[in-house]
């Protein structure tokens, strides 16, 4: 739920997107200090067995790559999220909607 929650706070910002920076391998610069941070911040400086850091808004859509942009997620969470953010854009997009309504949904049952 944590995570549909993220995704449906992103999906504007998802929209607004800068150019990530990129290796010669075409991958995403990543900031290991950012990383280390957010994990003294959170009482795990050497990671969390079972969880990875992962970028609320992704870098590729523009998030930043910093602390307040990172979050823990279970190995299972975290693979079920990169599934959907390396889709095409029109295709992710209409999964997040999906994920919000069935959040929304649920939180409501949960309510009554």
């Amino acid at each position: 739920m944590l995570l549909a929650f993220a995704i449906c706070a992103a999906i504007g910002l998802l929209l607004v997107a800068s150019a990530p920076l990129r290796d010669a391998n075409g991958r995403i610069h990543r900031s290991q200090s950012a990383v280390h941070r957010f994990q003294v911040s959170t009482g795990h400086p050497n990671g969390w067995p079972g969880h990875v850091v992962d970028h609320i808004v992704p870098l590729a859509s523009g998030g930043p790559d910093e602390p307040i942009n990172m979050q823990w997620e279970s190995d299972a969470e975290g693979k079920a999220k990169d599934a959907i953010e390396r889709l095409p854009a029109a295709v992710a997009l209409e999964v997040q909607i999906l994920a919000c309504r069935r959040a929304r949904t649920d939180t409501i049952r949960m309510a009554k």
